[in-house]
């Protein structure tokens, strides 16, 4: 008898501690959970937030893209009118500015337009 309560004590005594163990494992799950809800939540406003971004940048890069485009058309009709350049601007420096523009234009050619 002696030795039926001693089992039976030790069996108490290890159902309270995998009762324990399973109550801490789901509470670090409840926890653990939270926390990722918590942070994925966060992680979509972020991308709303970067999305609305991008397209302001777009934006912005597609009316850059299409006024150097309009001015670098106005500097090559100024210089086929002005081949010589005119006083106090050479032909040289206005087709430097053209190439810049023309490098810009390049670079940004990447640009999608119709994208945003």
């Amino acid at each position: 008898m002696a030795n039926d309560k001693l089992v039976e004590q030790k069996l108490k005594s290890l159902q309270t501690a995998i009762t324990v163990a399973l109550s801490f494992i789901i509470l670090l799950s409840v926890g653990v959970s939270t926390v990722m809800f918590t942070q994925t939540y966060r992680l979509g406003q972020d991308s709303a937030r970067f999305q609305e971004r991008t397209k302001e940048a777009h934006a912005a890069l597609w009316a850059f893209k299409v006024d150097l485009e309009k001015r670098h058309a106005n500097g090559l009709e100024f210089l086929r009118e002005h081949p010589n350049g005119i006083p106090g601007i050479t032909a040289a420096e206005l087709q430097r500015a053209i190439n810049t523009q023309k490098a810009t234009l390049d670079a940004l050619g990447i640009l999608n337009c119709r994208e945003t």
